[in-house]
């Protein structure tokens, strides 16, 4: 599931994601991380299902989606005119 940095607030990340919006403290989000970059949530085997961002909820990491270089990192996540694609 992938989502992607809309921005900060303090201690708090907004992520845009396929269902909507979701505030994920940035204690459990890969360090570094800045407004427009792509997080991957990546379930852990077994888990009884995703909920990336909600602590004790789900079992699973983040972690930030490197394109290769030169390439764009919203490639396959845009729509025919341009947008980004959750």
């Amino acid at each position: 599931m992938r989502f992607v940095v809309d921005r900060i607030e303090g201690e708090v990340a907004v992520l845009e994601g396929p269902d909507g919006f979701r505030d994920v403290v940035l204690a459990e989000l890969p360090d570094g991380i800045r407004e427009g970059d792509v997080l991957e949530w990546v379930e852990e085997e077994g888990a009884g299902g995703p909920r990336p961002g909600r602590s004790g909820t789900g079992a699973g990491t983040w972690r930030v989606v490197v394109p290769e270089e030169g390439a764009d990192p919203y490639a396959g996540l845009k729509t025919d005119d341009g947008d980004v694609k959750l």
